[in-house]
């Protein structure tokens, strides 16, 4: 297989993954498979932020459920911030 990059300027635009099949037409041609090698990277990437997201909620919950009550208010704001970094977000609160 081979890798072709478009390019816009200085930047790559996409790139496309070409493989060759084995495969031969009647005529004689052979089948070419095209794929967008940039969405398939999006795929892993998304699919790699929503195990992380996971991950921090299961160590988040697994720290307020063995804090005491003299460690919850600390716990919540662990959390919270936690989860606040995750967003990239600059506040973040919890009203009573």
């Amino acid at each position: 297989s081979l890798v072709v990059e478009h390019r816009r300027g200085d930047s790559v635009a996409s790139r496309i993954e070409v493989s060759v099949g084995p495969c031969v037409d009647a005529e004689g041609g052979r089948v070419a498979i095209l794929r967008d090698v940039d969405a398939e990277v999006a795929r892993c990437r998304e699919l790699e932020r929503g195990l992380e997201f996971e991950r921090l909620l299961t160590r988040g919950s697994a720290l307020l459920m063995r804090s005491g009550d003299d460690r919850l208010d600390a716990a919540i704001e662990d959390v919270l911030g936690s989860v606040g970094r995750f967003f990239g977000v600059d506040r973040a609160y919890v009203f009573l």
